[in-house]
């Protein structure tokens, strides 16, 4: 059975309330089926506009988290370089507040020689067919 939207659900049963409340005289034994029915469809309708309002202040609370992230990013890059800047960057008291101080260069000796081993052999060729 296909799954229905809400809208069309909402737009069937109250479909439906009216055209018993119409016909009450008739229906008499569906009356307190019929209250069920209307009052939950109050109640759904009044979910359905809760839903709504909570997705809205989901998305605002969403807006708000990422603008409070990107402050704290920007403050905390102010605050790393003001360290910096205090303690100079190769000073190893960087290391308490999580930042790696710089090195000097390394020594200037002469690399070692790479023996560079002989080419090898091509592999052979495949022919297509």
């Amino acid at each position: 059975m296909p799954k229905k939207a809400l809208d069309e659900h909402l737009a069937e049963w109250q479909l439906l309330v009216e055209s018993v409340t119409r016909n009450l005289d008739d229906l008499e034994h569906l009356r307190a089926d019929l209250t069920t029915l209307n009052e939950t469809v109050g109640r759904i309708l009044e979910l359905k506009q809760r839903q709504l309002a909570l997705r809205a202040a989901a998305q605002q609370a969403t807006r708000d988290l990422d603008a409070a992230m990107d402050i704290a990013t920007e403050s905390a890059v102010k605050v790393r370089q003001g360290i910096v800047a205090r303690y100079t960057t190769r000073s190893e008291k960087l290391g308490e507040f999580g930042l790696r101080p710089r090195k000097g260069p390394g020594s200037r000796s002469k690399a070692p020689e790479v023996t560079e081993d002989p080419a090898p052999e091509p592999l052979p060729r495949r022919r297509r067919k």
